[in-house]
């Protein structure tokens, strides 16, 4: 029953076929194709889920000629120019959920909430970017980039204003109406992202496409740095009111999803594709569930979904595990029961916050850089992100053993700048993947069922995280009344389950390196 719905979903196919006529096709029925090619656009698919075989694949796809790589400019004209500056604009304007920790101390104060009230706004916040990304990728693939930026802009505005009413009119000691705007605002930030990603990665050449994934996703890493340098620079946002910073995002946020409206849809599309980026479809709520559900059932009948998931499920949850818990990790690794070392330690985390975000950024914009230059597949690419998690989480093992403090802060600089640089290859280097693996055409669908694993893999690893730490906690700090945990053994369980997610994501992405050298070669075959 379930084949019989997908099988019913049209699939628009390019009339030209991806394999030249004298070549054998590596295609078997029309059920087991998904809509993509490994040109990254619309062409037809290679074989999916269990007929699929990487070693025929390859010798049927594999080119007479090498072709030559990093061959194609980002842009070509000043129109390409401008469609990719304002991309990169509303990439900025999507991350700024990402600067909640520049107020979230001014937010708990202006609502009088508790700790744990204001870090549920947070997480609220995190599951509107997160677990909506389905939706709002079919949102964007059917109504195109006009209308879909146009809503994630009110969204935004609607977010970030409601959040700065509810500091100044709303009711105090509740963290309900703020937690309703900022998941608005995360509804808003998170479809602003995807739409903005696919319409430029349908636009942008397989030979350019891993720059200008790179560079986007840098900088919505960014964002949040980018908008705490701001809100330093104007008079009046960093220690005013926090109303005043969250009216700023609001004003800020909506016009970046506003002039990506207008200017979005100029996109050029590769020429290989048969839709325009600026093209909508059918935007009537049957349609777009349909958009949602169908993919998925296919994604889950094909094997390089299901690896592709597995090794970002994998590095998702061991970074987020650092970057959610590197405050308490410092402070166990460099703070006695005593009280001493607590301000040594607070300043050790906040570089290692600032390492982290840096090596974050770095790591997508060379993933993407180095994907296009090198002739490598990206999914051997993925063993090195892999490879660089477990490095990173084994130096931290191996530092906290030593009781010199010296040597410990030594192993958790080298855990953020590894780890942080491994996390944001993957953030780089999957969606890459999946375009050239399963198409264009619905990238922003395919790649919003992606970005589901941090939510669910993120939660996990904290709870582990939490419960490991909560079993070794029986020091307090002297009148606060809060148990803390110092020493090695507060985070070493948890840091060997990250070293092996790190491993698990290698030997996800060696297997999926065949699969992605078929596609790579026959997109630049092309």
């Amino acid at each position: 029953m379930v084949d019989d719905f997908v099988d019913s979903i049209p699939m628009e196919r390019e009339a030209v076929p991806l394999l030249a006529p004298s070549q054998p096709s590596a295609r078997s029925s029309p059920s087991n194709d998904l809509e993509g090619g490994g040109d990254g656009s619309d062409t037809p698919g290679l074989r999916v889920g269990g007929d699929a075989n990487p070693a025929v694949m390859e010798r049927e796809l594999s080119p007479t000629t090498s072709p030559a790589l990093f061959n194609d400019a980002l842009v070509s004209s000043p129109r390409d120019l401008l469609v990719f500056f304002v991309g990169c604009v509303a990439m900025v304007g999507a991350g700024t959920l990402y600067s909640f920790g520049a107020y979230e101390d001014r937010l708990k104060d202006a609502l009088r909430l508790t700790q744990a009230q204001v870090e549920q706004v947070g997480f609220i916040g995190d599951l509107g970017v997160y677990l909506n990304g389905p939706w709002q990728g079919a949102v964007a693939d059917q109504l195109g980039p006009k209308k879909s930026c146009a809503i994630w802009a009110i969204a935004l505005f609607v977010g970030y204003f409601g959040l700065s009413l509810a500091t100044t009119s709303g009711p105090k000691e509740t963290a309900a109406p703020a937690a309703v705007a900022l998941f608005l605002a995360g509804v808003g930030s998170g479809g602003l992202y995807l739409t903005t990603l696919g319409t430029l990665v349908r636009a942008s050449t397989p030979a350019s496409r891993g720059r200008t994934i790179g560079l986007l996703v840098a900088l919505y890493g960014l964002s949040a740095a980018i908008c705490t340098a701001a809100m330093q620079a104007v008079p009046g946002l960093a220690n005013g009111e926090v109303s005043k910073f969250l009216t700023f995002l609001a004003f800020f946020t909506s016009s970046t999803g506003a002039v990506a409206a207008c200017v979005l849809p100029l996109a050029k599309v590769h020429a290989t594709s048969s839709t325009p980026v600026s093209s909508g479809g059918d935007d009537t709520p049957a349609s777009l569930f349909k958009s949602v559900v169908a993919p998925l059932l296919a994604l889950l009948k094909d094997s390089r979904f299901l690896i592709n998931f597995g090794a970002f499920f994998a590095a998702c949850g061991a970074g987020l595990m650092l970057i959610n818990n590197v405050g308490s990790w410092t402070r166990s690794m460099l703070a006695s029961p005593d009280g001493g070392g607590v301000s040594h330690a607070l300043v050790v985390k906040a570089r290692l916050v600032v390492l982290i975000s840096l090596a974050n950024a770095g790591g997508r914009a060379a993933a993407g850089i180095v994907g296009d230059i090198v002739n490598f597949q990206r999914g051997y690419l993925v063993c090195f992100a892999g490879a660089f998690l477990s490095a990173g989480f084994l130096a931290g093992i191996v530092g906290a053993d030593f009781t010199e403090h010296a040597t410990r802060e030594t192993g958790l600089y080298l855990t953020a700048l590894l780890v942080g640089f491994a996390y944001g290859n993957m953030w780089s280097i999957t969606p890459a993947i999946v375009s050239e693996l399963f198409g264009t055409r619905r990238f922003s669908t395919h790649w919003g069922w992606h970005i589901v694993a941090p939510a669910v893999a993120g939660s996990t690893m904290n709870a582990i995280a939490g419960s490991v730490y909560d079993a070794h906690a029986h020091s307090s700090d002297g009148g606060g009344g809060g148990l803390y945990c110092y020493g090695a053994q507060c985070y070493r369980t948890t840091l060997w389950l990250c070293a092996a997610c790190g491993l698990v994501c290698a030997l996800f992405g060696w297997s999926l390196g065949p699969y992605t050298k078929c596609s790579r070669r026959a997109a630049l075959s092309e």
